[in-house]
C-alpha cells in the first residue's frame, strides 16, 4: 500500500519533487478509504484538506456539470487546493 501511494506521488506533477523523507511522512498520515461508484469524492469549490491516492476503480472529472476527464488506480488527487491554498478547482466521483 505504501509503495502505491509513493508511486502516485511520484508520478504528480504537483509532487513529483518531494523527497523521499517527505513522501514518507505524507504516507504515514494516510488511510484507507472505500467509495461506492458515483460518490463524490471531492467537491468544486470546497475547500481541501486531503490528499487522495485512487487504488481501484474509475474516477471522473467535473468542471461544473460537464465531464472534463477520467483516471483510474495509482493517481495522487486533491493536492491543488493543499498545495495553494484555494477552493477544490472540479469535482470527482
Amino acid at each position: 500500500e505504501k509503495k502505491k501511494i509513493y508511486d502516485a506521488i511520484k508520478n504528480n506533477d504537483f509532487l513529483s519533487n518531494l523527497d523521499d523523507h517527505q513522501i514518507d511522512m505524507i504516507a504515514s498520515t494516510m488511510y484507507p478509504r472505500d467509495y461506492q461508484k458515483k460518490t463524490r469524492i471531492i467537491h468544486e469549490g470546497d475547500i481541501g484538506y486531503h490528499l487522495y491516492v485512487s487504488d481501484t476503480g474509475e474516477f471522473e472529472i467535473f468542471k461544473g456539470k460537464e465531464l472534463q476527464g477520467c483516471f483510474g488506480p495509482g493517481v495522487a488527487f486533491g493536492e491543488l487546493a493543499l498545495l495553494y491554498n484555494v477552493k477544490r478547482a472540479v469535482s470527482i466521483d
